[in-house]
């Protein structure tokens, strides 16, 4: 999965700073050994900067997830079975997902979540889509998740971007 982070929000910044241990980034660790905010930096960085999201999902995503997206069942392996089958249905439309491209354009972590919003390219010839992600972390690891996933259409009715 190729990703191309064009601004990286608040973990740009966090990142350098708060590692140190004196930062939001590294509060007090919690009972699974490390705190919900470390691992959630390191979720972003393991699945989307160095482009390992199934590394990353192995190790952060609970294998019992609960999963509020309607098309994907519970667990940690829902999502990729998904992927996988909707590629073997339509082989010529979508691109495995090691050759998708993602713009993470926003993270933020407030209490028990974090909030990613990126553009998605995972199609051939794709305009591609916005996705905004809700993970909820309890004891380093992420245990809830919700999406809002919008298609970025050919003709808009204004000369903005979508986000």
């Amino acid at each position: 999965m190729k990703v191309f982070v064009c601004v990286l929000g608040l973990v740009a910044g966090l990142a350098a700073a708060d590692l140190s241990g004196h930062g939001s980034w590294a509060r007090a660790e919690a009972a699974g050994g490390e705190s919900d905010e470390a691992a959630a930096l390191d979720f972003v960085r393991m699945g989307f900067e160095r482009n390992d999201v199934r590394g990353a999902f192995q190790k952060y995503v609970a294998p019992n997830l609960v999963e509020h997206d309607p098309e994907f069942g519970d667990g940690r392996d829902s999502v990729f079975k998904y992927i996988e089958k909707r590629r073997r249905s339509h082989p010529n439309e979508y691109l495995p997902d090691s050759q998708w491209t993602n713009h993470m354009d926003y993270v933020a972590f407030k209490d028990d979540m974090l909030i990613t919003k990126m553009h998605v390219f995972a199609r051939k010839n794709d305009r591609g889509r916005v996705f905004a992600d809700f993970w909820r972390f309890k004891n380093g690891k992420i245990v809830e998740h919700w999406d809002i996933i919008q298609e970025v259409p050919a003709n808009k009715a204004n000369p903005r971007p979508m986000w």
